[in-house]
């Protein structure tokens, strides 16, 4: 949630080092595997009970993450 806050308030770095302290950063080699582990993350976490978020920078990476996301739902018969 400090995390959250601190990029919403534009403190960067801070969100950063906070997420990369509980093990929430990772590089990956390509865009498609970078975007292939959010979705497995998320999915493999998926709790309807409990707020995610999945981040991106540019609109045609937010739609490609929701659709991949919406496609996980449908196979849990969500």
């Amino acid at each position: 949630r400090t995390a959250s806050t601190d990029l919403a308030g534009g403190r960067i770095g801070a969100a950063l080092a906070s997420y990369d302290q509980a093990g929430m950063v990772r590089t990956q080699w390509s865009r498609d595997e970078a975007i292939a582990a959010l979705i497995d993350d998320w999915n493999n976490d998926f709790d309807p009970t409990r707020t995610a978020l999945i981040l991106a920078h540019r609109r045609a990476d937010v739609r490609e993450l929701n659709e991949r996301a919406r496609e996980k739902l449908v196979e849990r018969g969500i």
